[in-house]
């Protein structure tokens, strides 16, 4: 029995009013014109004995509508961007009111003027419960904001059959660091200079970069290979490293990057008191591209400090266009190559580096317990085929510059003894070589020989025999 048959007697007015304020007819009132917005210093209106805003509108422009909220109706500190789009019918939405006053802004974001226009603000004492803020297209954040945020603030998408565009996860180069024993077989310490303890050590599955006791001496550690970067997939470089506490000048970097391209942190530390965290995009040797704290742009405002003695996850992303740079699953920083391209290539190797500077002596060290670059999408690409025919002389045939993936070598005809396939990963007939093939005499029918193996600077292949018949499966 509902509590209506105890308190016969017992009504709910619903006393919603018209702000009228907030309220704009086009005619009578003046087109809004293209890129101008109306209501842009409206002083507000109440909102105390309110629960909800109900903003609607038609008009014959794209519109982008903006719900300001204030405490005291001069700071607008909270505002709820919503889209128009005058190819459909008009449009409303509610918004929770969590201030003690509201102003209502419209830009017209067409490409002329809004000569059409009906606004209405109306002010609800009860109205249905919704969450207080909507996305741009007017759903509830609430229930999609895992799918539209994340850390890059992207959105998913959808494709043009209702299918989710999703990826999955591909380790291209590095590794968890296990152990005591540092593989030399992925990992390179060329670089490192300095005596009195420099040196590069693994210990009990951690890394330590130790700039030993010799002026300006550095600790190095990079990855044997590099990571392929495929046009229109994202790259991610990922982390766990603890910046420790150094004596003196000092800088340390981590991140996807060589002496000539790639992005990395780095933080430098003046020998005195400053110590400043960077995020850093290098372009054909030079640090172009070096954003410091106090500049960033990211969830957390311009300025960001890393804990000292306290492990951090670090995560970097790149594009063509863009490189995101992450903290602990908070972006601090987007840098966007607009007018110039960020690095020369994104085919980049992993390094991690303890510098000293200023002839500082003292024995600083870097700690990381893991480094690799994950590929945001498949492994692999569609290969592509080169049939190659007789002898190709010392120079051999380039099939690609820069790195790839050999399938395999098809050997459709081989009858006479002395022909011979050497592959390259490189770009000319040079080292280091793949495999060398010495056939036997006699005749074969064709042979498919697998390989399945990445190269990193190309693909060369030199062939001997005028009757040398291959046909090589790459990407």
């Amino acid at each position: 029995m509902s509590d209506i048959a105890f308190f016969p007697s017992l009504s709910i007015t619903q006393n919603v009013v018209v702000d009228a304020a907030n309220s704009l007819t086009v005619p009578p009132a003046a087109a809004i014109t293209a890129g101008s917005t109306w209501n842009s210093a409206g002083a507000g209106t109440s909102t105390l004995g309110i629960v909800g805003i109900q903003v609607s509108i038609w008009a014959n422009q794209n519109c982008t509508i903006y719900v300001d909220q204030s405490p005291d109706g001069t700071n607008w500190d909270c505002t709820d961007v919503i889209d128009y789009w005058s190819v459909g019918a008009g449009n409303g939405w509610t918004i929770q009111a969590i201030n003690s006053y509201v102003r209502v802004r419209v830009k017209n974001i067409g490409t002329a003027s809004a000569t059409a226009v009906r606004l209405q603000t109306c002010l609800c004492p009860v109205v249905e419960a919704v969450p207080r803020s909507l996305d741009r297209d007017g759903n509830f954040r609430t229930s999609v904001n895992e799918l539209i945020s994340g850390c890059t603030n992207n959105h998913v998408e959808i494709g043009p059959q209702g299918q989710m565009k999703v990826a999955e996860q591909n380790r291209l180069i590095g590794a968890q660091f296990s152990g005591d024993t540092l593989d030399t077989n992925f990992w390179s310490t060329t670089g490192t200079t300095g005596t009195g303890g420099a040196g590069v050590t693994l210990s009990n599955g951690k890394i330590e970069l130790n700039t030993g006791s010799t002026a300006n001496a550095t600790a190095r550690l990079s990855s044997v290979r590099i990571a392929r970067y495929v046009a229109n997939i994202c790259n991610m470089f990922r982390t766990q490293c603890k910046f420790v506490a150094v004596t003196g000048a000092n800088t340390r970097r981590i991140g996807a990057y060589d002496d000539n391209n790639g992005y990395f942190f780095e933080q430098t530390f003046d020998g005195a008191s400053t110590t400043t965290l960077k995020v850093v995009a290098r372009l054909g040797g030079s640090d172009v591209n070096s954003v410091a704290s106090g500049l960033f742009n990211g969830e957390v405002g311009t300025t960001y400090v890393l804990p000292v003695d306290s492990v951090q996850t670090m995560e970097i992303y790149w594009m063509n266009r863009k490189a995101y740079f992450v903290v602990d699953d908070t972006l601090i920083h987007t840098m966007e190559g607009v007018t110039a391209p960020l690095v020369a290539t994104s085919h980049l190797p992993i390094r991690a580096e303890c510098i000293n500077t200023g002839s500082n002596t003292a024995n600083n060290l870097f700690n990381t317990r893991v480094m690799a670059i994950n590929r945001m999408g498949p492994l692999e690409t569609d290969s592509m085929y080169k049939n190659i025919v007789g002898a190709t002389g010392a120079g051999g045939t380039n099939l690609k510059l820069g790195p790839g993936k050999l399938h395999r070598i098809v050997l459709n005809h081989v009858s006479v003894n002395g022909l011979s396939v050497t592959i390259y990963d490189n770009t000319t007939a040079a080292a280091p070589i793949i495999a060398t093939m010495p056939m036997d005499s006699g005749s074969s029918l064709p042979v498919s020989l697998e390989y399945g193996c990445p190269f990193f600077n190309g693909l060369t292949i030199v062939t001997v025999g005028a009757t040398t018949n291959i046909t090589v499966i790459y990407e």
